[in-house]
């Protein structure tokens, strides 16, 4: 389907009342050049959820218009000013996986190595890993390969520890956690995290604390491919 997507409605997504994160595409500010120091979360919402890297080492790039986490031997972070845990959750994230690297056990979201979101688990391009509270969950075959460019990454989890992965807006796979574990999230980007860097671009980030609905869910996914 080509741009642009079609929306269900009139669609704000700031209408949603569970929004909590929301670093949208762009609006990152500069440490010099097209490095990258900050990203808040919008204006409307709290600046408890702005990212910020104090450590050059960890500036993610920006390169044409999108923000590179591969840019240098110590790949890019960006901290969240307060973690935030969640247990019911839909994380809608604009990524690119940089194909032209050998990739494997991406970490591209989470808190240090005990909750993350990693792709490509064992550089399996059909495998995703959810790490909570250092107990992993693993969907070992999802129904098609990773994407290759922009694609939007849906995860959803609801209060009983089901979770659905979405590309775009196609669902292609599954797996049930522990309900009692939470994600915990204070980081995006991997920096210099044993064996799980991140090496591709992360345009926006979306978080609800809840299981948004269909219909909204995919309004979210169409609004932010038509940025891209």
């Amino acid at each position: 389907m080509a741009k642009p997507y079609k929306l269900s409605k009139p669609f704000n997504v700031l209408d949603i009342n569970s929004l909590v994160i929301y670093n949208e595409y762009q609006t990152w500010t500069y440490s010099s050049g097209s490095e990258v120091n900050a990203w808040p979360n919008h204006s409307s919402l709290s600046s408890n959820y702005n990212l910020s890297q104090s450590n050059k080492s960890f500036f993610p790039v920006e390169e044409s218009g999108k923000l590179n986490f591969n840019n240098q031997s110590i790949n890019g972070q960006l901290n969240y000013a307060t973690q935030i845990d969640v247990t019911d959750f839909t994380l809608i994230m604009s990524i690119n996986l940089n194909e032209a690297v050998s990739l494997t056990n991406e970490g591209l979201i989470g808190r240090g190595l005990n909750d993350l979101v990693k792709l490509y688990r064992g550089a399996g391009n059909k495998r995703i890993n959810l790490r909570l509270e250092g107990n992993n969950y693993d969907e070992n075959n999802l129904s098609i390969p990773y994407p290759t460019g922009d694609f939007i990454l849906t995860i959803t989890r609801d209060t009983s520890g089901n979770v659905l992965f979405y590309f775009d807006t196609t669902e292609v796979g599954d797996l049930t956690s522990n309900p009692q574990y939470d994600l915990r999230i204070n980081q995006i980007g991997s920096g210099e995290l044993s064996n799980v860097k991140y090496d591709g671009f992360i345009n926006e980030v979306y978080l609800f604390n809840e299981v948004i609905s269909a219909e909204e869910r995919e309004n979210v996914i169409n609004f932010a491919l038509n940025k891209l």
